[in-house]
């Protein structure tokens, strides 16, 4: 298991880490598939399959805690492992210019271990790129439970997280397709989903991008959702683009609420401008007027076919458009959100609001910086209105009780799993909670830390120097504790 030094010398240094059974299964479909340009890592807590794998440097995760035989489905052994191996992943990620993590959310080592190792990519200064599949519906509830508790982690370590819903693949398998096969079409996804991106930066084209291209659609945007098509005979390309735009992969949202667009468009030589061009201006018409729309075309002679797809970052659909009108509501009839965590591996600068945010959950959010037009994020609205619906029988509309709720605590990828104790030591990150506060209300606040708020405070020598958050009856502002 040694680390081969010599990365690919032309253009960018681009790594694939599969992590568990689900990512190393998609490592060997990669390098099958004959994905070139990159270099492929394994990382797995479950010895034997590991020295199975083909990839050219692979990692064994947890050496001492897991003792080489696996997770046992538990994403609290999975990411302990990953923390154990922390040196030696970043190790083998030093001067990476862009590191996919790929990996079937659900079991025990991708769960918990991908979070850990994508925000070690990133500290490495790596553009970092999840590329996940979600569970069956038929592989229990357990599973899917903790497929969205990891992908709701893993999304605050990454740059860009695509997310692969394997039950929609059923629309497209039929009834007749086998077990066995359901899984490789899955798995079939990941590997399209590598090749597609990283071919635009590594393989000569007609059309060709380079890192800095891919890098503006891909950095910091957060869930993408991909869309692929293929095509053959008379509108090939046509076929194809209507194949992606309406893929099911698609998850009912269209690509008119992405405002950045990455196409891949993959054919033999001798596909055509016209070709090509009637495809883009399918993608364009069905894409925002303002997205940023990047594209690449490459060449594959195997076979007299069009391929195109789709990653589209940025997504604005109808719900999300419901909830700024509800947030817009928000900031003249008194209902905030809570400002996004943040930390040493939580970056989303662009939902930060307009003051300071803490490095916990609860922070006082003030009415007047709102009643500008800077809107808290939406979906907090909704789950503030979800939580408003569910009170109705606790609370008093005369306007003299105040009922606060508190959702679990946002996943911090060094804090312990699910309760369970970590052997890492990690910074303590406080839940988020919702309060709905009623005039002159009584609310009891737990006690915050030291210094946390100190560029949140506004002035303090109006009430014995009682900080300005504190105060019940403020003239100066109406405030609500979120």
């Amino acid at each position: 298991m040694e680390l081969v030094e010599d990365a690919p010398k032309r253009g960018s240094n681009i790594k694939v880490i599969g992590v568990g059974g689900g990512g190393g299964n998609a490592i060997d479909s990669m390098i099958e598939d004959g994905i070139d340009g990159v270099q492929f890592i394994s990382a797995n807590t479950d010895a034997q399959a590991l020295a199975s794998n083909h990839a050219e440097v692979k990692i064994q995760l947890g050496v001492e805690r897991t003792r080489g035989l696996g997770a046992g489905a538990n994403p609290t052994v999975g990411q302990e492992a990953a923390q154990e191996s922390a040196t030696q992943i970043q190790e083998y990620l030093k001067q990476s210019d862009m590191v996919f993590v790929t990996a079937g959310m659900g079991g025990g080592t991708g769960t918990g271990a991908a979070p850990v190792i994508a925000s070690l990519a990133r500290q490495q200064g790596a553009l970092t790129v999840g590329v996940v599949t979600k569970p069956f519906k038929f592989e229990g509830g357990r599973r899917r439970k903790q497929a969205e508790e990891g992908i709701e982690r893993l999304k605050k370590c990454v740059d860009t997280l695509i997310t692969i819903p394997n039950e929609r693949l059923r629309t497209v398998a039929g009834e007749q397709m086998s077990l066995v096969d359901s899984f490789k079409m899955a798995n079939s996804v990941l590997v399209n989903a590598v090749r597609a991106i990283s071919s635009l930066i590594t393989r000569k084209g007609l059309v060709n991008l380079d890192f800095a291209d891919v890098a503006t659609v891909m950095t910091q945007k957060g869930f993408a959702l991909m869309g692929t098509g293929a095509g053959e005979g008379e509108k090939r390309a046509i076929k194809a683009a209507e194949e992606a735009i309406n893929s099911p992969l698609l998850d009912n949202v269209t690509i008119d609420g992405a405002a950045s667009i990455l196409v891949n468009i993959t054919g033999p030589s001798n596909i055509t401008l016209d070709e090509v061009a009637e495809a883009m201006d399918l993608i364009e018409e069905a894409a925002d007027e303002n997205a940023n729309i990047i594209f690449g075309v490459a060449i594959d002679d195997d076979a007299d076919i069009v391929k195109i797809t789709i990653v589209a970052t940025e997504f604005k659909n109808r719900d999300d458009a419901k909830d700024e009108a509800m947030a817009a509501n928000a900031s003249t009839s008194g209902l905030f959100a809570t400002a996004p965590q943040t930390g040493n591996f939580f970056n989303a600068p662009s939902a930060m609001p307009p003051v300071g945010a803490p490095n916990y959950g609860s922070a006082p959010i003030y009415q007047d910086t709102l009643s500008s037009g800077n809107y808290p994020p939406a979906d907090l609205a909704r789950r503030m209105q979800e939580y408003d619906a569910q009170s109705d029988n606790l609370y008093n509309n005369k306007g003299r009780q105040s009922v606060s709720y508190a959702p679990a605590p946002m996943p911090d990828i060094f804090a312990p799993m699910s309760g369970a104790p970590s052997s890492v030591a990690n910074p303590s990150v406080a839940s988020p909670s919702v309060a709905k506060v009623v005039e002159s209300a009584s609310v009891d606040r737990a006690p915050m830390p030291d210094n946390s708020l100190d560029n949140l405070l506004p002035d303090e020598d109006e009430i014995d120097n009682k900080p300005a958050y504190l105060r019940r009856n403020s003239s100066k502002r109406n405030f609500l504790d979120i």
